[in-house]
């Protein structure tokens, strides 16, 4: 090509010096007349001549060059003979929609410097060339440009290939996407007349875009309240407000936008309460103890209960038709005497409401209302004085009929009315007799009845009631209906019995934990949704949800929220049974139980409690039983526990 080049040049040069040569010839002849012009100006004219000949030859090697290199360019770019790829390397440029914190999907744009894409594919993680040629999603073309949904972050690899078959990949990280709803536990302390209500954050406070509180219950984050009668938490972490009792709702917004609500009860403490059963009386034998052996043993007892940071006592007095007290209804029980029917040396009842009030802590009578026995069915074993053997020895065949025997036990019979009365004027007595801050009642309603349900325990009763509603042309109740209703018709005395003699006291009931199992039909018979959900029932409600969070059937996160989820009148607190009596268990006894989350870790309780609270529905806690919580195989889940008791 040089070659060609040079010989074009020469003859160019050839050419146009005898084309100048000619033009002399010419303006000489023309001007033979002048002959006297001076030498100087011929020679000037020579010189110019040649000047523009050199120059004429420097523009021509220029133009042929240009056409030279303008010639192979083009070559290069339409592809030799032989087929190579060369040229532009294929670029991509990638944007995301939203730069910013979001908990919306983005959008990633690609864009590339060439028009003439034929694919484009993407993958989550770094990927390469190679991995694309069989794998990765494929991505719509939009002339020079294309889109790709991002639902997560990660690291995500972009593929794109021209019609030249040029290739090029791109790695980008996301790192702005936040579809999480902030982690929010709210806590109060009161100080005189105010009261701090601290936020506690399950992340950074540099992810929180901001904190609002309002006066008052408000479920909606969309709530006109939150623009009109909210305020702004500046510092984010706690707010003070007048000790006067109210409800705050509290909602934290992250900087993707994600929001949470959380209600807190301003002066109202939180329920922390532990059980003391007839276990406990029995297992010290209180019965064998004087006064001042008793006093001294409750006093050690309700001393231990404020060390562990708890504030309410909760104390079964009759635990089988009996009383810890001194009854004019009920015998007293053999665990306070030894045998039932005995005498009281002293009222175990009356000493502990003392103390209890002593060391600041609230108590509750806890009672049992139907179960008699659950070893034998001789009524001849309990004391003459016991109604259930004044009615089973009566001449009165309706009378015999109040007491019930089923499954090796004797149980009082929740479809007669002599039976509701005794159980009411039970309650009353207490409340009128003692300065008992609640009555509690726990999950022994009907016995489980088996499949032979509705031909045993009370149905001769139940046929009574059919024929005498189908003889007067009236709407008859199923069996489990009629069963709930009468179970339904105690709970709503009590509570008014309570009430029409002190409406501080409060009247709570801690049913089964499986909300399933409540409702099965040959059992409990508990309508604990209706409770809830009506005021005239109960003051609270604590489902005993005695499982782990690794339990198979009836976990604990599962199981809490069928509990938080149920339509509840703002006037019923939601407290939480908690089994104490499990931590520290062996490997053995958690086969039994078919519940190893209890040997796998030493904070299930302070685990399980933290998790209620974060739920925002859980008004408290109830812990089954004392000797548990002092007990040292259980010492270090009770000290994790401790450590969130404060």
């Amino acid at each position: 090509m040089k070659y060609y080049a040079k010989k074009a040049g020469k003859f160019v040069l050839l050419f146009l010096g005898i084309v100048c040569f000619f033009m002399l010839i010419l303006e000489g002849s023309s001007n033979i007349s002048s002959a006297s012009q001076s030498e100087n100006n011929k020679k000037t004219m020579v010189q110019k001549s040649y000047a523009g000949i050199i120059k004429e030859k420097e523009s021509s090697k220029d133009i042929i060059q240009r056409s030279i290199t303008n010639t192979v360019k083009n070559g290069i770019q339409g592809g030799s003979a032989r087929g190579s790829v060369s040229g532009k390397k294929l670029v991509l440029n990638l944007k995301k929609s939203i730069s910013k914190q979001t908990n919306k999907n983005i959008t990633l744009v690609v864009s590339t410097n060439n028009k003439k894409l034929s694919m484009m594919k993407w993958a989550k993680g770094k990927r390469n060339s190679t991995y694309f040629k069989t794998k990765g999603k494929k991505v719509s073309l939009k002339g020079r440009k294309a889109s790709v949904k991002i639902s997560s972050n990660g690291i995500y690899s972009i593929y794109g290939k021209d019609k030249s078959g040029r290739a090029s990949v791109k790695v980008i990280k996301i790192t702005n996407i936040d579809k999480i709803a902030p982690k929010v536990v709210l806590q109060q302390k009161q100080n005189g007349s105010k009261t701090r209500v601290t936020i506690k954050l399950g992340e950074s406070i540099n992810n929180i875009q901001k904190v609002l509180y309002c006066k008052g219950t408000v479920k909606n984050s969309n709530s006109s309240k939150w623009k009109t009668q909210s305020v702004r938490v500046n510092n984010k972490k706690y707010f003070d407000v007048a000790s006067i009792k109210g409800t705050y709702t509290v909602m934290v917004i992250d900087k993707a936008g994600n929001k949470t609500i959380r209600t807190i009860a301003i002066g109202e403490k939180e329920m922390r309460a532990v059980w003391i059963s007839f276990l406990e009386f029995g297992n010290a034998q209180i019965c064998n103890m004087t006064e001042s052996q008793y006093k001294s043993y409750i006093n050690t007892m309700f001393n231990q209960i404020v060390k562990l940071n708890m504030n309410t006592v909760i104390v079964q007095v009759r635990p089988y038709a009996d009383a810890m007290y001194a009854s004019s209804y009920f015998p007293t029980s053999k665990y306070a005497v030894g045998k039932e029917g005995k005498k009281l040396a002293y009222d175990p009842l009356k000493y502990m409401v003392e103390a209890a009030h002593n060391y600041n802590l609230e108590i509750h009578a806890w009672i049992n209302p139907y179960r008699i026995t659950t070893t034998t069915t001789k009524v001849t074993s309990l004391s003459t004085k016991n109604k259930a053997r004044v009615w089973r020895e009566s001449d009165n065949k309706s009378l015999n009929r109040n007491v019930l025997t089923f499954d090796g036990g004797l149980f009082y019979n929740p479809a007669k009315k002599d039976v509701r009365n005794l159980i009411v004027n039970g309650v009353k007595e207490i409340v009128k007799n003692y300065n008992v801050d609640g009555i509690h009642f726990d999950d022994y309603f009907y016995p489980a009845l088996g499949e032979n349900y509705k031909k045993n325990f009370d149905y001769k009763e139940y046929s009574t009631y059919k024929t005498a509603r189908e003889k007067n042309k009236q709407s008859v109740m199923g069996i489990i209906e009629w069963r709930r209703n009468n179970v339904d018709t105690l709970i709503k005395e009590v509570y008014k019995a309570v009430k029409s003699i002190d409406k501080k006291v409060e009247f709570g009931i801690s049913p089964a934990g499986s909300m399933e199992n409540l409702y099965t039909k040959d059992r409990y018979y508990c309508d604990v949704k209706k409770w809830m959900k009506e005021d005239g029932y109960v003051d609270y409600i604590c489902p005993q949800i005695y499982w782990s969070f690794q339990q198979s059937y009836s976990p604990f996160a599962k199981t809490l929220l069928e509990w938080t989820s149920v339509t509840k009148s703002p006037n019923v607190d939601l407290y939480i049974g908690i089994a104490a009596y499990r931590a520290g268990i062996t490997k053995a006894e958690a086969k039994t139980m078919n519940d190893f989350g209890w040997v796998n870790k030493t904070t299930e309780l302070k685990d399980q409690v933290t998790y209620a609270r974060q739920t925002g529905k859980v008004d408290g806690f109830m812990f089954y039983r004392y000797e548990n919580l002092i007990s040292s195989k259980a010492k270090k889940e009770i000290n994790h526990l401790k450590s969130i008791l404060q």
